[in-house]
């Protein structure tokens, strides 16, 4: 309870406490489990008076007040299977893939996600909208980078929300320091007490995905959001414009986790988006 009354405290605050803003939610992970997450923000939101717009691949069941919505084509998995010839992985099939797969795997399904969803014709009227704009940004922290291109469209500061623990990356956005020494990469099965070799291998996983996410991922989200983000000739390089990014929000809670340094705005908001238990009927 606490953690949801300090996540509203802290969006609210970002925006500006004194009026309501428009603000806008990019989920485009076709995922209930993440949605869960990601809904619990904006719909408290409106619901506290703020004009939201959400974007993703699932629509609401009924009308909600101050609550728009713009939804993805739902045959993305068809568009991916004609573009690549296969459908996205599994979760199932990902548990053989060692840390290196892994993120190889899933920076090319996030750029080809990336690629499909920007072509969306509600996401392209929202791209060149005349009229548009947002105070605020809110989007999922997991392979979408793309949608940052929002950011420099609406001139607006960005919130990123991951709907598990967190990666390393995630905490270089708002400058979170990460030690290799006693902080596992999420992406290994190490603890906080690690041998010498695992701390080895935990430090060459970290860097690698640092390295790789600037020098492989990066580029080819880069090219995708100057290819569907063509309203103008300078859309700065996503590096850039993850600076935006005033605050990171994980699904994540200190008891269920190592310990590990966290800045004050990469903040631990798990179990936000459980609702109060309903009583059973006789």
């Amino acid at each position: 309870v606490r953690s949801k009354w300090l996540v509203m405290l802290l969006l609210i605050t970002a925006v500006h406490v004194s009026r309501t803003a428009k603000i806008l939610g990019l989920f485009p992970m076709h995922a209930k489990s993440h949605m869960a997450v990601n809904l619990a923000i904006v719909k408290e939101l409106a619901a506290r008076g703020h004009e939201v717009t959400v974007v993703s691949p699932f629509p609401e069941k009924s009308e909600i007040p101050n609550y728009k919505e713009i939804v993805f084509d739902a045959n993305i998995f068809e568009k991916f299977f004609e573009i690549t010839g296969s459908y996205p992985p599994d979760p199932f099939s990902m548990r053989d893939l060692n840390s290196m797969q892994l993120m190889f795997m899933l920076w090319g399904m996030g750029s080809m996600l990336c690629e499909i969803h920007l072509q969306d014709a509600g996401v392209q009227e929202l791209i060149h909208s005349k009229d548009e704009n947002f105070d605020l940004i809110i989007i999922e922290a997991f392979f979408n980078d793309c949608f940052l291109g929002f950011a420099h469209k609406f001139k607006a500061p960005v919130v990123q929300v991951c709907s598990f623990g967190g990666t390393n990356w995630m905490g270089d956005l708002v400058g979170n320091p990460n030690p290799y020494s006693y902080v596992p990469d999420g992406f290994t099965h190490f603890s906080d007490r690690m041998t010498f070799s695992e701390r080895l291998t935990n430090t060459i996983v970290g860097e690698f995905m640092r390295m790789g996410r600037k020098y492989f991922y990066i580029p080819k989200q880069d090219a995708i959001a100057r290819k569907y983000f063509n309203y103008t000739n300078d859309l700065p390089s996503i590096s850039e414009l993850e600076t935006s990014t005033a605050l990171v929000l994980v699904n994540n809670h200190f008891s269920l986790n190592y310990a590990k340094p966290l800045m004050p705005n990469l903040v631990q908001v798990g179990g936000m988006h459980i609702k109060p238990p309903q009583e059973l009927s006789e």
